[in-house]
């Protein structure tokens, strides 16, 4: 059975290497004909050892890569200029692969691969959250402008074609019956956002840990990943300088956005030992922690999205602190005395002290991780793929 995974986020980006790359490469080990094709930013492929290193990982793994070059400026005109060429090649493959099914990783790629059920292609569109309301919440998009009326005519056409829809939550169900109620939605299933927990383990030693990336023998919190857009940066840092004053403890941001980060650790007042860390590194990183934040906007859009790093904390073993509104976390973390829901404008010392209360927990570890295996392992989200795989081809 022969698919082609259709991404715009670059395999080379964080998001990539640790969202597409994990999941491609086991679902080839599962028989499946895997083809990846992702959009690489300038500076990611500018890495000439890195492309390399991955490529052969891929072609280890039976996986095809086909890469272009993603295209920023003009955003608009660039857009649809990737676009047009991510539907060439989702054509191409599909007059060739008879039976071929795109997995088209958010509603962009499924765009592209929209044409290819003119070759007898089946898609699958992975939602991956609301894609129009994040750009009109975000303000690149003007609701009701030209520009989203003819994306969500397009979005409209996905919906009619896809054979099947996965959400990464119940909410992002809920959420695109309200946006299309007059469509007979396709099939759906939900796969939260995974992560790898043969990876993302819990440290033998986290003091040994800490002591081996040079950090202080006191408790650590941590944020990683990106600190803008739709996470609350403020909070994130009033949450730990509460945090930091109960415990006289380490903040620890795990972030590409150093100078965001050392201005916010400025203005909040609170110290912050901030570092750039690969993705490869991120579990080592982590494993000196003893909890984390996911502090996300809790919007419309982002009602549907399950953030990449509460599955990495709580593989880890970290208590883990979010926001009400957040996708299922809500559900998920109900009952639980290391993972937090809290409403976006609770006072942070609220947040702090359930995370100062839950890392003194003397089986705090195996509670995070006992959770995390429950939602969001790696090898059950696989699973779920390979059996929509196998549905859709028989």
């Amino acid at each position: 059975m022969s698919v082609l995974y259709v991404t715009y986020d670059g395999l080379l980006e964080p998001m990539g290497a640790s969202q597409v790359v994990p999941y491609v490469t086991r679902l080839a080990r599962r028989g499946f004909d895997m083809e990846v094709l992702s959009f690489e930013k300038p500076r990611d492929a500018a890495r000439t050892d890195a492309v390399t290193r991955l490529a052969a990982h891929l072609a280890e793994s039976g996986v095809r890569w086909t890469r272009l070059a993603y295209h920023a400026r003009p955003a608009v005109p660039a857009t649809m200029y990737d676009a047009g060429r991510g539907a060439l090649i989702a054509v191409a493959r599909a007059l060739v692969r008879p039976g071929l099914i795109v997995h088209a990783r958010s509603l962009m790629p499924a765009m592209m691969g929209l044409p290819a059920w003119l070759g007898g292609a089946r898609l699958i569109l992975d939602t991956r959250g609301m894609w129009i309301d994040e750009r009109i919440e975000s303000g690149r998009w003007r609701d009701g402008s030209l520009l989203v009326r003819a994306a969500r005519q397009g979005e409209r056409a996905v919906l009619r074609t896809a054979r099947l829809i996965v959400h990464q939550t119940h909410q992002g169900q809920d959420a695109l019956r309200r946006i299309a109620p007059d469509l007979t939605l396709p099939e759906s299933r939900v796969i939260p956002t995974c992560a790898d927990l043969a990876r993302f383990t819990p440290a033998p030693s986290p003091a040994e840990r800490r002591a081996a990336l040079g950090l202080a023998e006191r408790p650590v919190l941590v944020h990683s990943g990106t600190l803008g857009g739709w996470y609350l940066a403020e909070q994130t840092f009033e949450v730990a300088r509460a945090f930091v004053r109960a415990t006289w403890g380490t903040f620890l941001v795990l972030t590409r956005e150093a100078e965001l980060a050392a201005s916010l650790s400025e203005r909040i007042g609170v110290p912050a030992v901030i570092r750039a860390v690969a993705p490869q590194e991120m579990p080592a990183w982590l494993g000196a922690c003893d909890a984390g934040l996911a502090l996300v906007r809790p919007t419309f859009a982002k009602s549907t999205a399950c953030p990449v790093k509460v599955g990495e904390y709580l593989g880890v073993g970290l208590a883990v602190g979010a926001t009400r509104g957040v996708g299922d976390l809500e559900r998920q973390f109900a009952g639980s005395k290391v993972a937090f829901a809290v409403a976006a404008d609770d006072p942070p010392e609220r947040l702090a002290a359930l995370l100062v209360e839950a890392v003194s927990r003397p089986r705090r570890s195996e509670e995070a991780r006992a959770l995390g295996e429950r939602f969001y392992d790696l090898e059950r989200g696989v699973e779920a793929y390979a059996a929509i795989y196998r549905e859709l081809g028989a």
